[in-house]
């Protein structure tokens, strides 16, 4: 499930825009702060 649980086929296709997008450098489609390792929860 790569941490989607029950949403994996409603988020997983974001979640794979956004990465893309950090890995060829294109403006993230998303603010990713929230989701970075070191955010406050």
């Amino acid at each position: 499930n790569a941490g989607h649980f029950r949403n994996g086929v409603v988020t997983g296709p974001a979640s794979a825009r956004l990465a893309a997008d950090l890995m060829l450098g294109r403006k993230p489609i998303t603010d990713p702060a929230p989701y970075a390792l070191g955010a406050k929860r």
